[in-house]
């Protein structure tokens, strides 16, 4: 199940593949970890802007994306 998050780059998934997706990462820290680097990295080579959020800090603490 785990290849889905290497696809998810890759490919549009189906909407069965997409549900799949969900439901593994939400019962798999480690791989939810993968996907979660992997649309920061996509997200750093898009050459936007980093995101602020409104009021300033994060409304979560310990964040590794703060």
């Amino acid at each position: 199940m785990s290849n889905l998050v290497d696809e998810y780059f890759k490919r549009d998934l189906t909407e069965v593949e997409e549900q799949q997706l969900a439901d593994w990462l939400a019962s798999s820290p480690a791989d939810a970890e993968r996907m979660a680097q992997g649309l920061a990295d996509m997200y750093a080579k898009s050459g936007l802007p980093q995101p602020v959020w409104p009021g300033g800090h994060l409304p979560f603490q310990n964040s590794k994306w703060a």
